[in-house]
């Protein structure tokens, strides 16, 4: 990819739960259809048994791993959103760091992002974006 072409590319964090619902649907392949580069946390690809890290590797999704101040910051802030997991805080933060989109099918990750005015979408705008 030239660097003009990597200018064009927007960045997308990608949480599990949107993960398992486009494998679920038998879809996710249709990501890469798309102009945007996918990054998945390394927490995350290690937990996930279906889509597989294997599949998830083969399909070019960058792995990311958090900064250590960021990871401070993420259990630092666990205890305020305990409904929600490491995992998505783990998502959130490296969007955050990266400039990246965050897309999650989780409605309060979705606003917790909204608070840290990290761009983030769900399910129906990755189908609607095909």
């Amino acid at each position: 990819m030239s660097s003009e072409d990597a200018a064009l590319v927007t960045l997308c964090v990608a949480d599990a739960n949107i993960l398992i619902d486009l494998e679920n649907g038998g879809i996710l392949r249709l990501l890469f259809e798309l102009p945007y580069h996918f990054i998945i946390p390394d927490a995350i690809l290690e937990e996930l048994a279906r889509p597989s890290p294997d599949v998830l590797r083969r399909l070019a999704f960058e792995v990311g791993s958090l900064g250590g101040e960021s990871v401070q910051e993420v259990f630092a802030l666990r205890p305020q959103h305990p409904q929600l997991s490491l995992n998505d805080l783990f998502a959130l933060f490296l969007a955050r760091d990266r400039g990246a989109m965050l897309l999650t099918g989780d409605h309060r990750l979705r606003l917790l992002a909204q608070e840290f005015v990290v761009p983030v979408h769900g399910t129906l705008w990755a189908l609607e974006s095909w």
